[in-house]
């Protein structure tokens, strides 16, 4: 019950944080004023650059006056899937301990902190956890279809939950192959089982073919426009150096983990009859989470090297840290002895599972301090996230306190962010500045930001006067 009640507190501090606190961003906006307003059946039918398929099509069911009254409601599916992600952590560190006779009292509280350390993995992982965009929509399916994926549970369960993950955010489909490996080892290498596997995954390939099928062209317009190829490795190495917040330590701690990962399911394989592996079914997680994220990596340059598509933007990885951590607690679980230590080995296994747990912890407690100060500062321009988007301090209850007759004028990246405020803004009395940006240069302006706040950038402001003889000042944060 207490672990639980964690997992709401926890849960409802992200979405007040995401609500009330984090801007919107321009991705989410321009691709809820482009693409989810037009509807379901356009949201499905017509490819762009932003469009995470499903997570749009989910926000396009939303009712348009609900957003219009408050735009942040737009990332109501980010709040369901915050919530599932979190469901599905908890289920993972849970899954080791059922098959113990006993369950020490501090068990709770080891859960409790690898649950905490794998919520705060990194920042890339806060930030999506708080921006309604398609990534974490498609990690979290990605680790149904994991969790799902064991002889206990149909085939046809994780088969349609990975289709829908790759539906989410394509590159997704780059975790495939790695977890194909995985299966053809666990089902073994008699031909009938190498059959039933490959018929399982033609089966996925073609529904995920069919749900992409009218976006087709739109998807290879886009592979036209982003071809810009980089050095061989040159994309997997800076990711292994910058998964982790905890920078010093992140080639190494990645490198570990999926190691590890690998590692403990081998010995689990060679030890364990098949029976007890499919009642302690941590080690094939930890098989399946490390090697989704080395098949991931290895497509990338494949896809690269090859010259098909480049390398994707960093925010598609954002998976990997999470998938590292319930890694490296799922092998660290396996490892702890499930009664008191008895001999060396088991003295040894103990040790290397407190350890473990303490990287894991530790890493959680540096992501937590790299991202909260900015975040509870309003400093959203200092987030430690690539390509934050551009976010915007705008709130209904802002422009509720500007006096009536401001005017507003948004250019820029700010114009997709100011869009769905537009109502609210009539409402509130304030005027619109007319024209576009070059009717706007010829306005007065001053670089002292309105009430006295910090400049973020020039494309990524608005700008506010109270009267025609006044000049324009930035909205900044």
């Amino acid at each position: 019950m207490r672990k639980r009640l964690w997992l709401l507190v926890v849960w409802l501090a992200f979405v007040y944080f995401s609500f009330a606190r984090m801007p919107l961003t321009y991705d989410e906006t321009w691709n809820y004023n482009e693409t989810a307003i037009h509807g379901p059946l356009f949201t499905l039918t017509n490819y762009n650059f932003n469009n995470h398929v499903l997570y749009t099509w989910l926000t396009s069911l939303l009712p348009h006056d609900l957003v219009t009254r408050n735009p942040f409601f737009m990332r109501i599916p980010n709040w369901i899937t915050v919530l599932c992600a979190f469901m599905l952590i908890g289920l993972f560190f849970d899954a080791p301990f059922r098959s113990w006779k006993t369950t020490p009292r501090a068990v709770w509280w080891l859960q409790l902190a690898l649950f905490t350390s794998a919520v705060f993995a990194s920042s890339e992982l806060i930030f999506f956890s708080l921006v309604g965009r398609g990534y974490l929509m498609g990690c979290t399916i990605g680790l149904a279809a994991v969790y799902f994926r064991r002889p206990r549970f149909s085939a046809w369960i994780s088969d349609v939950l990975i289709v829908l993950a790759s539906y989410a955010m394509f590159t997704v489909t780059y975790t495939w192959p790695g977890l194909l490996l995985v299966d053809l080892v666990e089902q073994g290498a008699s031909p009938g089982a190498v059959r039933r596997v490959v018929a399982r995954w033609a089966r996925s390939t073609l529904l995920l073919a069919l749900l992409y099928a009218p976006l087709v062209a739109g998807m290879r317009k886009m592979i036209r426009d982003y071809r810009g190829f980089k050095p061989v490795w040159g994309y997997t190495l800076r990711m292994f150096h910058v998964t982790y917040d905890w920078h010093w330590i992140s080639l190494p701690l990645l490198t570990g983990i999926l190691a590890a990962g690998i590692g403990t399911y081998g010995i689990a394989r060679w030890s364990q009859p098949a029976d007890v592996r499919a009642e302690r079914p941590a080690p094939l997680f930890a098989a399946y989470l490390s090697c989704a994220v080395l098949s991931y990596f290895a497509v990338v340059e494949v896809v690269n090297v090859l010259q098909i598509v480049e390398p994707p933007y960093e925010r598609n990885a954002m998976f990997v840290s999470l998938y590292g951590i319930l890694a490296a607690g799922l092998s660290a679980l396996v490892w702890l002895p499930d009664g008191r230590p008895k001999g060396i080995s088991g003295a040894a296994r103990f040790v290397a599972a407190i350890a473990a747990f303490a990287i894991i912890t530790v890493n959680g407690a540096v992501t937590a301090a790299t991202m909260l100060p900015p975040l509870l500062a309003g400093m959203y321009d200092r987030l430690p996230v690539s390509m934050v988007d551009c976010p915007l301090p705008i709130t209904n209850r802002f422009l509720s306190s500007l006096p009536q007759g401001t005017e507003v004028f948004c250019g820029g990246f700010a114009v997709e962010v100011c869009w769905p405020f537009r109502p609210n803004m009539v409402k509130d009395g304030l005027k619109i500045y007319p024209g576009n940006d070059d009717a706007f240069e010829r306005e007065r302006r001053s670089d002292t930001c309105w009430r006295g706040t910090e400049f973020g950038g020039r494309g990524c402001s608005l700008y506010l006067r109270l009267t025609e003889a006044d000049p324009f000042q930035p909205l900044c944060y």
